[in-house]
């Protein structure tokens, strides 16, 4: 009996043994998905070009929390070629000192590119919101609109909307059929009265 316990326990430790491995190995992911995200919060702006062809959109893809690489690379693309056929200005970035005032003035609209997570220092989010308070345009880009980790009544209740509180599951990409309550406002105008597109539906606390 002795003997069996002996060999237990030692089962046991290479047991955690391998858990702790698996642990160290991911904890930056661990940290992202199940922890409430990472904290790295830079106070330190990026060297922008000294012109930048106005109007300009300032892309910002930075992650705390969970990383949709994927996604955050194809959107990259997508609104660099926007861009260059539109005759927009456009820098990217994942450091969030680039959220100042000074830095915001020479940008017309900021694009959330999958962000998560708490992204911001105190002095960063006042001057986010300070932009969009000022007239600036904000379009958010899928996991930018759903993360629980947001910390920020502001983020998600006057400029979201709503609070994000799951997706589509089983299968996560479906067909939906939405229908254009206000056909009037820009962002919906061009749509009719109905569009149906696949995708991984987001649903809400409240109607955003």
């Amino acid at each position: 009996m002795r003997r069996v316990l002996k060999w237990i326990g030692w089962l046991l430790l290479a047991l955690l043994a391998v858990v702790a491995v698996l642990v160290a190995s991911d904890w930056d992911n661990i940290q992202r998905h199940f922890l409430g995200g990472v904290k790295v919060y830079e106070t330190t702006p990026p060297t922008l070009p000294a012109e930048i062809k106005r109007p300009a959109i300032l892309v910002f893809s930075k992650t705390n929390g969970y990383r949709h690489e994927d996604s955050i690379a194809k959107a990259s693309a997508l609104l660099q070629a926007q861009a260059k056929a539109a005759g927009w200005g456009i820098y990217e970035t994942e450091n969030g000192a680039a959220f100042s005032p000074a830095i915001l003035a020479r940008f017309d609209a900021v694009v959330f590119n999958n962000v998560s997570g708490d992204v911001f220092t105190s002095e960063q989010r006042a001057a986010f919101k300070g932009f969009v308070e000022g007239g600036g345009g904000f379009v958010g880009m899928h996991a930018s609109g759903g993360d629980f980790s947001y910390a920020w009544d502001w983020y998600v209740d006057e400029l979201i909307g709503a609070q994000f509180i799951g997706h589509t599951l089983g299968p996560q990409i479906q067909e939906a059929r939405l229908v254009i309550e206000d056909q009037e406002h820009p962002a919906t105008r061009g749509l009719g009265t109905e569009w149906v597109r696949s995708d991984e539906w987001y649903s809400f606390a409240s109607n955003p």
